[in-house]
């Protein structure tokens, strides 16, 4: 909920992640990388250790996926190949495609000006979000 606006910059973007992962799977050079993302566990710690692929199922089959956008590709660094992987470079060679289409997404995707008084709901299974940068220190959003 936004409560003051910025008054320049702090775009919003939303990048359907099931649509990223059916660019990948339409692409014969990367079509191998979606089952991967569900099949292969990478290391995704931050605060808390987690060892998982970065796609998985709910209870009722709902794929929900993981990804760190808004900020320089060292965000990414977050998702990484296992230390106990079986195979680093194809865990590598996943992440840097998923990356990249994850990357390339959200640069074009439009952007959205939050008001006073608008709300942004996002299904956080399939969507990934982020925003641009700003710099008004007075910008108030509730999450």
């Amino acid at each position: 909920l936004c409560s003051r606006a910025c008054e320049a910059g702090g775009g919003n973007f939303l990048v359907d992640g099931y649509a990223v992962l059916d660019a990948l799977a339409e692409d014969p050079k990367t079509a191998w990388v979606p089952s991967a993302l569900e099949a292969r566990a990478v290391d995704q710690t931050s605060r808390l250790p987690s060892i998982t692929p970065i796609v998985v199922r709910a209870p009722d089959g709902r794929r929900a996926l993981r990804c760190r956008l808004s900020g320089p590709p060292a965000a990414f660094a977050a998702q990484r190949p296992a230390a106990d992987s079986d195979d680093p470079a194809a865990d590598e060679a996943m992440l840097s495609a998923y990356h990249a289409a994850v990357e390339s997404a959200s640069d074009a995707a439009p952007r959205v000006f939050l008001q006073p008084g608008d709300a942004l709901i996002v299904d956080n299974y399939r969507m990934f979000h982020g925003r641009d940068s700003y710099c008004d220190p007075q910008r108030l959003l509730w999450r």
